[in-house]
């Protein structure tokens, strides 16, 4: 009886969710934001480096609220891009639905807790230049 079965029908419950419209566009911004972050910090960066820098200087130069934002603001957008990205690759490789959940949980810990540290360390060099 299958073979009487349209190629819709067949198709059916098989291809896509539909739901992979969201990271893509999600992930999209998320490059565009890194690229134009890219251009303030490494500017800022390789200004800095010419002739060398020294532990006090980057210091310093993190201790600026400004840089200190942008620097923030880069490894939580580049986390964001990281997760949405390896998320989606779990998704289309991983068919055991026990393991995938699990490595997407444990993809879910690691990537807030690399941000988490980020941002911490970030704050916490901001305000030692500003004391």
């Amino acid at each position: 009886m299958s073979q009487f079965r349209s190629a819709r029908s067949a198709a059916r419950n098989h291809g896509s969710s539909g739901g992979g419209t969201g990271d893509f566009i999600l992930e999209r911004f998320t490059a565009l934001g890194l690229m134009l972050l890219v251009l303030p910090l490494g500017l800022q960066l390789m200004m800095l480096s010419q002739g060398g820098i020294t532990l006090e200087e980057a210091r310093s130069w993190l201790g600026n609220p400004i840089n200190s934002g942008l620097v923030v603001l880069f490894f939580l957008i580049g986390m964001l891009h990281t997760f949405i990205a390896s998320k989606v690759l779990l998704e289309d490789y991983v068919h055991i639905p026990g393991i995938k959940v699990l490595m997407i949980f444990g993809l879910s810990v690691v990537t807030v807790v690399t941000a988490a540290i980020a941002t911490v360390s970030s704050v916490y060099t901001l305000f030692i230049g500003l004391v």
